[in-house]
């Protein structure tokens, strides 16, 4: 099964309605590889209230997939953040989605609509 990642960091950001969001793209190589993501985004962000993410990992054929909210209401952060992660795709192999990624957004300001989580993934 071809499958796509990205080898470097990439960081996005959104800012809307007077919030400000940030998306942090990650590359894993192997599950630990997801705390040390998380770790090494809160000093960057220290005052950001919400560390919402989702992670794609293929080990063998198997595709782990996992998300958080991180104090959202359920399945309003996480859940679309990994709906976008699986349907990331290219021209040359439509059917092949991003993987080996974790994408982390962080939110300043609580009670916004949360698409902007979404939508901050580009």
């Amino acid at each position: 099964m071809l499958f796509y990642t990205i080898s470097d960091p990439i960081t996005f950001e959104l800012i809307e309605k007077k919030s400000r969001f940030i998306c942090i793209l990650s590359p894993l190589n192997k599950p630990q590889d997801t705390e040390k993501c998380l770790q090494a985004a809160g000093p960057k962000y220290p005052r950001a209230r919400h560390y919402c993410f989702a992670y794609r990992l293929r080990q063998d054929s198997v595709i782990t997939e996992r998300c958080s909210d991180d104090g959202e209401p359920s399945n309003m952060a996480g859940s679309p953040i990994l709906n976008v992660l699986q349907k990331i795709s290219w021209w040359q192999a439509p059917r092949s989605a991003l993987t080996m990624v974790m994408a982390i957004c962080i939110g300043w300001k609580v009670g916004l609509q949360i698409r902007f989580y979404r939508r901050s993934i580009p």
